[in-house]
């Protein structure tokens, strides 16, 4: 390998178009590929930055199209097709971006009339569109694409083919809707969403009755703290007994978006960051929905993605990758990500807006009461040895406890983001997480395997080369919590064509293995977020333990 990065920039491969479809193409295998692997890695994200002469300018807008390659006897196969959304349809039909995205204002329709486009605005209806382009719902036999909104694409695994779309909306009363959700040991789907004053934990079932063939229910409610300033989420935590929910001070501003809704504008400009809310952290009872009497405050951080949660004697342990504040969002304009590819000084100064870290809080449930002697304010209330991070109560109310976080990473651009464990481990003690982290000489992006006890990570990197969400695979059979395979997406940041599905050994985080293609007639892009589904099917298993699956957010 060569000593340094060639290339500038944070997010530059997002910013290429890829024009089509990919047909399959068999990858040359260097390495091995372990027998018992064996199944469908897929994954979602953008698939380009323009249509015509127009061009997306956020780094969350463009096309969702599906990667998958297929893991069969040793070969791999790889191929990728845009979703077949209404979206799509209309921005190819006029060859412009017609739809409006998160960070981009979309040209009206020429086709629609003065009275739909009222129809539109009264009814709300171009809230959300249905360009599902950063993960995927596994619920029973039915894979769907998803993003962040309520619209959802029903997607055949098999050929990637769109099968239908469904509106949560028309099954129950949530406005918004998170891109993660969890599955728990006997198999159930959770999901979250809003309403105006409460934020939703949502059970999601196959249903052979409705007509979406989806059935929701909503199994416990949070207020939200402030109903015109609600907390924005992307993912949320699961644990035996709890719900975990973080209420950041990274929030959306109701007026504003009424007001960009009325003006055409984006709901990018509807995100404010505001410190002195702070943050909370919720516990929900699973098992009859009720909140737990203790809200736990820290300090003001952001946050995208939770790695896991865990209840340990009379704790709740919750991982969290934190920023310290919202600064990120002003890396992932589409100015931003050309500036910083044109420039080292501008990518380094963006990467000091992008340090995050993945931190510990510890909840004690039951800490007992601030006036007990034995429990003054001064008194840590975080009880295992292990952990470093604190809890106190705040002042004379046993209601409220401060947390304080312990650092299980250092400080540094995009640490540990996009994290993933072995998901047996959801939920439940455990010690790995794998994610991504920056290079801090020259911003090259890495996998990491995270050990949280010892506070000690493995890299894996290739100069020039830029991986995408690590997913682990379990070996079937195996004791140990990091005996598998880690996958991983990568493309070249120098040769638009050239890339490698990437297989480390999930102990020693070497590399075993890499199924390398071309793609001659299209642009490869990374993805956002991927899933491993095994050959056995999308059917979840309904032993002691939660399917094969991918995320922990």
């Amino acid at each position: 390998m060569s000593s340094s990065r060639t290339v500038n920039g944070l997010y530059t491969p997002y910013l290429r178009d890829c024009p089509e479809n990919i047909e399959p193409i068999e990858a040359t295998i260097e390495g091995q590929v372990p027998t018992w692997l064996s199944g469908c890695f897929l994954s979602n994200g953008s698939g380009g930055f323009k249509f015509g002469s127009n061009k997306y300018q956020h780094f969350f807008d463009g096309p969702a199209l599906l990667r998958k390659f297929t893991i069969k006897n040793g070969r791999i196969v790889f191929e990728a097709k845009y979703l077949d959304t209404e979206t799509l349809r209309q921005n190819r039909k006029h060859n412009r971006i017609i739809v409006t995205e998160f960070g981009t204002r979309g040209y009206p329709d020429p086709c629609k009339t003065i009275f739909e486009r009222l129809e539109n605005f009264f009814l709300m209806k171009d809230l959300f569109n249905d360009n599902d382009q950063v993960t995927f719902w596994n619920i029973s036999d039915q894979l769907y694409a998803v993003g962040e909104t309520p619209k959802i694409t029903q997607i055949d695994q098999k050929n990637l083919e769109t099968l239908k779309r469904v509106d949560l909306r028309d099954i129950i009363s949530i406005s918004t809707a998170a891109a993660h959700v969890h599955t728990d040991r006997d198999g159930n789907i959770f999901a979250m969403g809003n309403t105006i004053n409460n934020y939703n934990i949502v059970r999601v079932q196959k249903s052979d009755s409705h007509p979406s063939g989806l059935d929701l229910t909503i199994v416990g409610r949070i207020p939200v703290s402030r109903p015109l300033s609600p907390s924005y989420y992307h993912s949320f935590c699961i644990t035996e007994r709890f719900f975990v929910f973080i209420e950041q001070p990274l929030v959306l501003s109701v007026p504003s978006l009424l007001w960009e809704h009325y003006s055409g504008g984006t709901n990018s400009r509807i995100m404010n960051w505001r410190p002195e809310f702070g943050t909370q952290i919720h516990l929900l009872n699973r098992e009859d929905g009720s909140i737990w009497p203790i809200v736990y405050q820290s300090g003001p951080f952001a946050f995208f993605h939770t790695i896991n949660a865990y209840e340990d004697d009379d704790h709740v342990v919750v991982d969290i990758c934190c920023y310290r504040d919202a600064g990120i969002l002003r890396t992932l304009t589409a100015e931003a990500m050309q500036k910083a590819s044109s420039s080292r000084e501008e990518a380094m100064r963006q990467a000091e807006l992008a340090k995050s870290q993945a931190m510990r809080f510890v909840l004690p449930l039951h800490p007992g009461s601030p006036v007990d002697e034995k429990r003054k304010s001064a008194t840590n209330l975080n009880h295992l040895k292990y952990s470093q991070s604190s809890a106190y109560f705040v002042s004379k109310y046993a209601s409220q406890v401060n947390i304080i976080p312990e650092p299980l990473t250092t400080n540094g651009p995009v640490m540990a983001e996009m994290p993933t464990i072995n998901y047996l481990k959801n939920g439940q003690k455990y010690r790995y997480f794998y994610a991504l982290r920056r290079r801090q000489k020259d911003l090259l992006l890495q996998l990491m395997k995270c050990d949280t006890l010892k506070k000690r990570q493995k890299i894996w990197f290739q100069n020039d080369y830029y991986p995408s969400e690590p997913i682990f695979v379990p070996k079937p059979g195996s004791t140990e919590e990091d005996d598998g395979v880690v996958l991983s997406y990568v493309v070249s940041e120098v040769d638009e064509h050239d890339g490698f599905l990437l297989l480390l050994d999930g102990i020693s985080f070497q590399e075993i293995g890499r199924a390398r293609f071309r793609a001659s007639s299209s642009h490869l892009i990374p993805q956002f977020h991927a899933i491993f589904l095994p050959d056995h099917g999308l059917q979840h298993s309904t032993d002691s333990h939660p399917p094969e699956h991918t995320h922990t957010h």
